[in-house]
């Protein structure tokens, strides 16, 4: 039984210094905290080449830190569409140059790359999501954002948790038939949701009465 407790109390401990390394310490009381801030810019087309893959989708957005110390965003971004298909954030320095230009701006970041880096405290970096060619039958893209928060959760009760809590951005394609990768795409709602059940690891208030 001891050594049993002795497992569980350390794997607990291993968890939570991964945690803290990857997302920047623990949250604050159930359902989590945010630990870095997510502003997505309006889901874009750019046309990259030729034929049937010519059209790249991509998503700019800004994220900033907002606690006291510097840590790096592990973030992972995936679109995901109606039709059953779904699309992973991959680097595209092609789609860069057309978001740079399209946005008047310098600098931007592939996903990669924010993920590479540690932000400041109270800094803020932009990137771009790039899916390549989403399907052009798709009028509604989900895209979901991981790794902003921290997926340790303390209660105010004692107890430890690991949940995985996402952003899930909702776009809808505006227009007809006809030239669909040029039709509009806007931003329906922005929330964030608990993927599966939060998992127990331990509890605190347990372990001091034992």
């Amino acid at each position: 039984m001891n050594q049993r407790l002795l497992f569980s109390a350390a794997a607990a401990l291993l968890l939570g210094a991964v945690a803290a390394h990857l997302a920047g310490g623990s949250a604050q009381a159930a359902g989590g905290r945010s630990r870095f801030e997510f502003a997505p810019g309006s889901m874009s087309v750019a046309i990259t080449g030729t034929g049937r893959d010519a059209a790249n989708y991509y998503l700019p957005y800004t994220i900033k830190n907002p606690m006291d110390e510097a840590m790096t965003p592990r973030i992972y971004v995936e679109a995901k569409t109606e039709t059953g298909k779904t699309y992973g954030d991959h680097p595209d320095h092609k789609v860069i140059a057309a978001a740079e230009k399209a946005l008047k701006t310098k600098g931007l970041k592939t996903t990669l790359e924010v993920r590479a880096e540690a932000l400041p405290a109270g800094g803020s970096v932009q990137g771009v999501a790039s899916f390549g060619n989403i399907d052009p039958n798709a009028d509604d893209i989900t895209v979901r954002v991981y790794g902003l928060w921290d997926p340790i959760v303390r209660t105010r009760q004692g107890k430890v948790y690991s949940e995985k809590r996402v952003l899930v951005l909702e776009f809808a394609r505006q227009g007809d038939e006809y030239d669909r990768p040029m039709d509009q795409i806007k931003l329906k709602s922005s929330k964030e949701v608990l993927e599966g059940d939060p998992v127990e690891l331990y509890s605190t208030a347990t372990e001091k009465k034992k």
